[in-house]
């Protein structure tokens, strides 16, 4: 019933959405998306007009926080807009899975280096970790410090089975003000799960899917669960 809150959309964001056959809202766009009119069909953006059905401006985070971050979605009702724009809201049956799910009988291992943490340092004020509970086998997001993330369902810090952290070339400016990350073609990065992390390397094929692989050439096999990608 409340996602979001809405951000600012970027070709990033709506090429990896795409990867996972994703439908994608945000509150406005780039300045280059708008000059280029690159945005898609699926893209609804809010700039100040009135809000339609399936979204809302949540007093509680405009007080706190302001305008920016204060327009959520609707849940179910998302999906009764795309239909109304004409966009289908099936699952294409034929799309190519970004993962190579792993489905042997015995608990999923990585031969790889321990990892109880992970830590990212997204900026000067904020500094990510991913702390590994070895009850849960899973890895949980702590961010600010030492103040756990949540979500309106999770009374805990949000948890992921699987983090992939991956590399690209990023030509941000500050005129442009916009993260311009290149995340085609190959690239290098580390995959982290139960407790270990490995080397890997990542190919996105001509429709843009990824594929994962392990430094001995074998793709990469992932247990089913919730997944963190970083780039």
């Amino acid at each position: 019933s409340r996602m979001g809150p809405l951000g600012t959309a970027n070709q990033v964001l709506l090429d990896l959405a795409k990867c996972f056959d994703a439908l994608t809202f945000s509150r406005d766009m780039t300045q280059s998306m708008k000059d280029s009119q690159s945005a898609p069909s699926y893209l609804y953006t809010y700039e100040g007009s009135s809000l339609p059905f399936g979204f809302f401006e949540a007093s509680d985070r405009k007080n706190e926080m302001g305008y920016k971050y204060s327009v959520m979605g609707e849940g179910a009702r998302l999906f009764s807009l795309v239909s109304s724009m004409g966009t289908s809201v099936s699952s294409n049956e034929a799309f190519s899975k970004v993962f190579n799910f792993y489905t042997g009988d015995r608990e999923y291992s990585l031969a790889g280096r321990t990892s109880s943490a992970v830590y990212i340092e997204a900026s000067e004020k904020q500094h990510i970790q991913f702390v590994y509970s070895e009850s849960s086998k899973m890895y949980y997001r702590y961010h600010f410090g030492t103040e756990p993330h949540t979500d309106a369902t999770n009374d805990g810090a949000v948890a992921f089975k699987n983090l992939f952290l991956l590399s690209g070339t990023d030509n941000y400016t500050l005129a442009e003000d916009e993260i311009k990350l290149t995340v085609g073609g190959r690239g290098n990065g580390f995959y982290v799960c139960n407790g270990k992390y490995i080397s890997i390397s990542w190919v996105r094929d001509s429709a843009g899917v990824f594929k994962f692989y392990k430094t001995d050439g074998t793709e990469l096999e992932v247990p089913a669960g919730k997944s963190y990608m970083g780039f």
